[in-house]
């Protein structure tokens, strides 16, 4: 009775853990170049089209700003000052 009950239980963990990642998300139908602030400019790097936003000073040191997965660049530029 225990080993069926956690089979069930990991095909369940399975289902709602991996399945979701197994599922091909159609697609959007917007281009990035729509959604992008009109400050930053879009760059190639190996294939791969990248937005980058600068601000601040030529003069000063420049920092780079990465945000993870499913975030925005606006998640760091509120904290950037203008």
């Amino acid at each position: 009775m225990r080993k069926w009950l956690l089979r069930v239980l990991v095909i369940i963990v399975f289902i709602v853990l991996i399945g979701p990642f197994l599922i091909p998300l159609p697609p959007i139908g917007v281009e990035a170049a729509t959604l992008a602030d009109a400050g930053g400019y879009f760059i190639n790097v190996d294939g791969l089209s990248t937005y980058v936003l600068e601000m601040g000073k030529k003069t000063d040191p420049p920092v780079v700003l990465l945000h993870g997965w499913g975030a925005s660049t606006l998640h760091g530029v509120s904290r950037l000052p203008r």
